[in-house]
């Protein structure tokens, strides 16, 4: 719940559907779960195009909403979307890295029971 954009609501919403974070090995299974990625289709060096796995509407629909609610304060992760547009990056590709940050963030709070710690996306 120490993430910016999610509250309360969001943070049970998250932690009631993953229950355990430790049944994803890492952070791209756990946004693939989220719907956050593409799956490539691909055979003998050549890809066939893209699918959606089959993922959770409500995990996506929460970090979505979180996201949005995160760009519009004073906060670390609106900082973070500001950094993004200043590096050239256009508008919807920075909101699903934001978007992507926050699940991540959740992911490791949840795996390592640590507190969130603001500002580390500065150390990337």
């Amino acid at each position: 719940m120490g993430v910016n954009g999610i509250g309360p609501i969001w943070a049970i919403t998250i932690y009631s559907i993953v229950v355990d974070a430790n049944r994803f090995p890492d952070k791209y299974k756990y946004w693939s779960y989220c719907g956050l990625t593409y799956n490539l289709k691909e055979s003998g060096g050549r890809i066939y195009g893209r699918k959606r796995p089959r993922y959770s509407r409500s995990l996506k629909r929460v970090f979505c909403s979180a996201a949005y609610s995160a760009i519009d304060g004073n906060n670390d992760i609106s900082h973070y979307y500001e950094y993004l547009l200043s590096q050239g990056m256009d508008m919807k590709k920075a909101y699903n890295m934001v978007v992507r940050y926050l699940a991540k963030s959740s992911y490791a709070i949840m795996k390592n029971n640590e507190k969130y710690k603001p500002y580390l996306w500065r150390k990337d």
